[in-house]
């Protein structure tokens, strides 16, 4: 492990407050928040003390981590959701989430008519000052009509009540990832290439967990309102499992199949691992662990990462990922 701790740099509401001892960053992957813990001692500013802390819910937070003298780069930028002080231990934690945390928590009022989902995406990412990476689609979203497409929000069976909500439901449909990293919105295809050779030795703790029992198929069920039938699609074979969704056309349930049993494949081959901490590493980060006892060469895409910094162990990650190909 590096026996340095890199410097950690948080600007609240544009000014830096100094005090820094530890940092937890839980980068989550993908349809998720990413979240931080920020621990500050108190006292070593005579401009923040508890009161200040306990001021700061709601704020605009920049996480940065230095990656050579006097020179940071951006871990995390987000808002502060509680803030806690231990009047014993002299120390404030801040928690929050990253940028995802204003979609979360804002609800739909509009209808989307005759729009793709890629078109949606770009809408709410201007509406909310994101910087765009959107992967364009052709297929028109949400119920099935003779003369349009729209995605009804407050109707009755709405599954989509928050706008992270909408575009997590348009990512599973087009089998996309999406998340937010500082301030640019992703929405596009899973990584396929592998971007760094791993072997045993860079990890500190190195686990590999293969299951047997995730399903061979899956089928998608639904009625369709223009044809007034049941449409279904199935992809695989063998043993699995049907899901029930309405007002999907066929084109929609295929898609729906396919994208649930890739999900479930992704299960089937799984590592955990502890290893010195970086900036490069984030879910959606391709490896290729080789030179194994298990005998091949294995790529992997990482899910979640959770970065650590602290006087105690360094700087330090925990990752998570699966097999790919």
């Amino acid at each position: 492990m590096p026996a340095k701790t890199p410097q950690v740099r948080v600007t609240i509401n544009g000014v830096v407050v100094p005090g820094v001892i530890a940092l937890t960053v839980d980068m989550v992957g993908h349809y998720a928040a990413n979240r931080f813990c920020v621990t500050f001692a108190i006292g070593t500013s005579p401009f923040y003390g508890y009161l200040d802390f306990l001021s700061f819910g709601n704020a605009s937070i920049t996480i940065e981590v230095e990656t050579e003298p006097f020179s940071y780069s951006t871990l995390l930028i987000g808002v502060v959701d509680n803030t806690s002080v231990d009047l014993i231990k002299c120390t404030a934690i801040l928690t929050g989430r990253d940028l995802a945390a204003a979609l979360i928590e804002t609800e739909v009022t509009e209808t989307y008519v005759n729009l793709t989902a890629s078109q949606v995406a770009q809408n709410i990412a201007e509406k909310h000052d994101l910087v765009p990476n959107i992967s364009s689609t052709e297929e028109l979203i949400g119920q099935y009509y003779e003369l349009d497409h729209a995605r009804s929000i407050l109707g009755l069976n709405s599954r989509s009540m928050t706008e992270w909500n909408l575009l997590t439901d348009l990512a599973i449909l087009e089998d996309y990832i999406l998340y937010i990293d500082n301030d640019t919105l992703y929405f596009g295809a899973w990584p396929a290439q592998q971007q760094a050779l791993f072997t045993v030795d860079d990890f500190s703790e190195l686990k590999i967990d293969d299951s047997g029992a995730l399903p061979a198929s899956t089928t998608v069920s639904s009625w369709n309102t223009k044809l007034k039938a049941v449409t279904s699609a199935t992809t695989g074979g063998g043993v699995g499992r049907t899901i029930v969704r309405p007002n999907l056309s066929l084109s929609q349930a295929t898609s729906i199949a396919q994208t649930q049993l890739n999900a479930a494949a992704r299960h089937k081959r799984v590592l955990r691992a502890v290893m010195p901490g970086d900036l490069v590493i984030r879910p959606g980060f391709g490896f290729t662990l080789v030179d194994t006892a298990l005998g091949e060469d294995q790529p992997y895409i990482v899910t979640s990462v959770v970065k650590l910094i602290g006087t105690a162990h360094g700087f330090v990650q925990k990752v998570v990922a699966y097999a790919a190909g």
